[in-house]
């Protein structure tokens, strides 16, 4: 049963080749200016058991980063994927309109991050991603976050779905591995912004 569902999870986040930690996605626009940077969620070159972070179950995490000039602004969005191998109907859908997770720090704090992916009902397994920041709340929340995830040691994610809630302990040997994630990230951002302020391949 085991490898038939991780076979089954193959299928459904098709596995990217890789090297631990890097990006899955590198793309800068020089026209347009828009930027997409995000995180392979596995450290090989396959998907593997030992890449899930937490202790219950199968969670695998990367994060992102997306800029888009409007205005002659950028509108900068941090955020979060989770791709979750659940095998149980009973936990209904993760809801764009509400669907949420909050983040649990080993100092106790906590950051609730918002549903920004469409829906999902899948019966065996969810991918959705989340942006730094509670539902309402002002963009520049975001990068808050963004800094306490930088240095911050992640105790637990509690997913919020239509039907309840699955709370996922993290690892403490992947703890880390999570926060290399939004140091990857934070390298790549600072370098597409050069001091003249244009984009930077």
């Amino acid at each position: 049963m085991k490898n038939s569902i991780f076979a089954i999870f193959a299928l459904l986040f098709v596995a990217q080749s890789s090297v631990a930690q890097r990006l899955e996605v590198n793309d800068v626009d020089p026209k347009t200016g828009s930027k997409t940077f995000i995180t392979s969620n596995h450290a090989g070159a396959d998907v593997m058991w030992d890449d899930t972070v937490t202790r219950n179950g199968m969670l695998f995490f990367s994060a992102g980063y997306t800029s888009d000039i409007k205005n002659n602004t950028p509108v900068e969005t941090y955020f979060i994927d989770l791709s979750m191998i659940h095998n149980d109907a009973r936990l209904g859908c993760l809801m764009h309109d509400s669907g949420k997770i909050i983040i649990t720090f080993t100092d106790g704090t906590t950051a609730e991050c918002m549903q920004v992916s469409d829906n999902s009902c899948d019966k065996l397994a969810f991918n959705a991603g989340y942006a730094l920041m509670p539902r309402g709340d002002y963009t520049a929340k975001m990068k808050q976050t963004f800094d306490n995830l930088l240095v911050k040691d992640i105790k637990s994610i509690e997913v919020f779905t239509s039907e309840t809630t699955i709370k996922y302990p993290i690892k403490s040997q992947k703890m880390d591995y999570i926060k290399a994630h939004f140091a990857l990230l934070d390298k790549r951002i600072k370098q597409s912004k050069p001091a003249n302020g244009t984009a930077s391949n």
